[in-house]
């Protein structure tokens, strides 16, 4: 009897488990459509507007900016989560301490962008345009990095307390006002709006999170520099490994773009590019979803390696059922959204985007590998395995695209992605004991002989019968996901929708 409590017990902790990871999924997917969607209109008002010289510097200003961020922030918006997310677990006056350190050491490296910044202005200015003429829009341009890194401290401190609701509306509302209040500038003031427009975008971005971190409950408390150093110099640790290899992924993306330029030509970077936008900005929608809260979640529970083998495989048993019929969709009807977000013109990028869709299935599994080592503070051992891939990307992609072209670009992400899980998984099945369960397999034996199936069934050439075939191999994977879901999850996704739907 005992047992059969247990087990019941155990079923219900499963099941909520299940019930939030597809909650915050839906919910921070659905964010992120609404906000591509508000990208692509002030992206179609910039183009009317400016033509094709202002969408090129707003391009180089925003390049700058994201590098800017990136390497001032220390790393600090993505490594405060864990710290975040553990101590809040300690009621208000714990949690209150955290976030104190938190905003200090985020408003320091927000100086620091600032800093750098100014100084480095003229030669950004160099770089971007070839000239000094534009070195005080880079001096405007360090009060978009300050607000940047400061809304990136903010964005932390909601996901830390699994605020994702509050950090959805957040995230809305500052795209949907940015959007609302920057069109009049850009019809009235044109490319001298741009500057202004970057600033008030910013600004109302900091103001929006930050009205609801000041809803978080805390105990608000001041934290001296002796004991935000010595307390976040952990913090600071892991956000300088984090910071290191998301420049390493800029690196290594510019080594290969650079290669294909010079062995191919610039239309090869064009269509690689095209084919690795539709991957990282659309595609994978579902990857960032599945991510946000999965990173907190993990921290709570990162000394109890059996409850964290039981997240892991629920977390990627969903990813899976979301982005199995995803990959069927794309496969089939890549032709129409390469013409529908480019032209005619970039339908060779197919030769690579095809292939490179199992990549990402993959990277479900890898990545959650990775936030594994990240809330368990693994750092040394997190920068050896994304520094030896990134290495084995580059030097596996030069030789495939060398001999087959786009399509050997495409399956030499496969093989990156494949030795990537390998090895994520020998390193946490080592030290952790954290392996795949029977459930997880078997989901990810269906999806990849649906993909491979949607793979082949692609080629055919009478359109009716390759399109009846998409549509009866799209029913019986969201049939399957659906079934999973219901049966083993004890979550019926279609019914879960509309109960939200009706509430609102």
């Amino acid at each position: 009897m005992e047992q059969e409590e247990k087990e019941e017990e155990g079923g219900g902790v499963k099941q909520a488990s299940y019930e939030a990871i597809v909650k915050s999924s839906f919910l921070m997917g659905f964010v992120q459509v609404c906000n591509i969607l508000v990208k692509v209109g002030l992206n179609k008002i910039v183009a009317v507007f400016l033509g094709t010289a202002g969408v090129g510097v707003m391009a180089l200003y925003q390049s700058a900016v994201n590098i800017l961020k990136t390497g001032c922030d220390l790393g600090l918006s993505q490594s405060a989560v864990r710290d975040i997310a553990v101590v809040g677990k300690d009621g208000p006056d714990a949690l209150g301490r955290v976030v104190a350190i938190t905003k200090r050491m985020i408003l320091w490296v927000g100086l620091l962008g600032i800093f750098v910044t100014v100084a480095l202005s003229a030669q950004l200015s160099r770089w971007s345009f070839g000239n000094e003429n534009y070195t005080i829009s880079f001096l405007w341009i360090s009060l978009v990095v300050f607000f940047n890194v400061i809304y990136g401290g903010q964005m932390a401190i909601l996901r830390g307390v699994r605020q994702f609701k509050a950090l959805a509306k957040a995230s809305l509302f500052s795209s949907i006002l940015g959007l609302v209040l920057t069109t009049p500038l850009y019809y009235f003031f044109r490319m001298k709006a741009i500057i202004p427009s970057l600033l008030i975008t910013a600004l109302i971005t900091v103001v929006c999170f930050e009205y609801y971190v000041r809803k978080i409950d805390y105990v608000r408390q001041t934290v001296g520099f002796k004991s935000t150093l010595r307390e976040g110099s952990l913090m600071i640790k892991m956000g300088i490994a984090l910071m290191y290899v998301n420049f390493l992924g800029v690196i290594a993306d510019y080594i290969i773009r650079g290669y294909l330029s010079n062995v191919g030509s610039v239309e090869t970077v064009g269509l690689f590019q095209a084919g690795a936008t539709i991957i990282t900005s659309y595609f994978g929608i579902v990857l960032t979803s599945l991510a946000m809260d999965y990173y907190p979640r993990i921290s709570l529970i990162c000394d109890d390696n059996k409850r964290i083998e039981g997240e892991f495989n629920r977390q990627c048993e969903v990813g899976f059922l979301l982005v199995g019929p995803l990959i069927v969709i794309f496969l089939f009807a890549m032709p129409f959204f390469i013409r529908f977000l480019y032209s005619n013109a970039f339908l060779p990028a197919m030769q690579f985007l095809e292939l490179a869709m199992f990549y990402s299935l993959m990277t479900i599994c890898s990545n959650s590998m990775g936030i594994i080592l990240l809330a368990k503070r693994a750092v040394s051992v997190f920068f050896f395995t994304s520094t030896f891939m990134r290495v084995i990307m580059v030097g596996i992609s030069m030789f495939m695209f060398s001999r087959w072209g786009l399509k050997g670009l495409g399956a030499a992400y496969v093989i990156s992605g494949a030795l990537h899980w390998l090895l994520m998984g020998i390193v946490i099945g080592v030290n952790y004991h954290i392996r795949m369960k029977r459930g997880l397999i078997q989901t990810i034996i269906v999806v990849f002989a649906g993909a491979l199936l949607a793979f082949f069934l692609k080629e055919i050439e009478v359109e009716w019968v390759k399109y009846l075939c998409g549509v009866m191999l799209l029913t019986v994977s969201v049939g399957y996901s659906l079934y999973i879901g219901r049966k083993e999850m004890g979550i019926d996704v279609v019914r879960w929708v509309l109960d939200r739907l009706k509430k609102r």
